[in-house]
């Protein structure tokens, strides 16, 4: 069987939520079920002009956003993200 690799994009938060702690226990679950399944938990963070651009839209109008959700060309992967445990 060939071997199947999930990786979930979470954006980078200070505590965990319901979702991603449920989306820990998936990735937990599928590592320890089969060899063949592997999963992986990739945390993302906003380039700092991004966060800027943001903030200034929704102070100024003649930003229009044009669309929703996450710009992937403008978010970055988290390197020393630590999951706050509760």
């Amino acid at each position: 069987m060939k071997k199947v690799n999930i990786i979930y994009l979470l954006p980078e938060m200070k505590g965990a939520s319901g979702g991603a702690k449920v989306i820990y226990n998936h990735s937990l679950t599928l590592n320890n079920i089969n060899k063949n399944v592997s999963s992986k938990i990739v945390h993302l963070k906003k380039k700092f002009l991004y966060k800027l651009e943001l903030s200034l839209a929704k102070k100024v109008k003649f930003f229009n956003k044009t669309f929703s959700g996450w710009d992937g060309k403008k978010m970055i992967i988290s390197k020393k993200f630590k999951q706050k445990i509760d």
